[in-house]
């Protein structure tokens, strides 16, 4: 599995809020992305899964655009953990894994 991101701009409608960002990811490799509010770390999230188009650049899982992907195969092969979550029931922490494990 490969996430390859190449010359990425994005943001809202005509508000670019990210610029020339290039990421490659591996499968076992972990990234960590920090920065203060406002600066768009979440609009980047947003555009990895397909939410939000790009302006410009071009986003590739496995060698295609996310583009051409299905919601259903992202979700089959893109998972994202936001760090707040209000759950509508009170799941453990075991069984928030286990529904995000597809072989379940």
């Amino acid at each position: 599995m490969s996430l390859l991101i190449n010359d990425l701009a994005c943001g809202y409608a005509k508000r670019t809020v990210l610029k020339h960002i290039n990421l490659k990811i591996e499968t076992g490799e972990v990234l960590c992305i920090l920065g203060p509010n406002g600066v768009g770390k979440s609009t980047l999230f947003k555009t990895i899964q397909g939410f939000l188009a790009p302006h410009s650049g071009q986003i590739l899982l496995n060698g295609k655009s996310i583009s051409k992907w299905s919601r259903k195969q992202l979700a089959k092969n893109l998972a994202y953990v936001p760090q707040t979550h209000e759950a509508s029931f009170p799941y453990t922490v075991s069984e928030v894994v286990l529904m995000g494990n597809s072989r379940v």
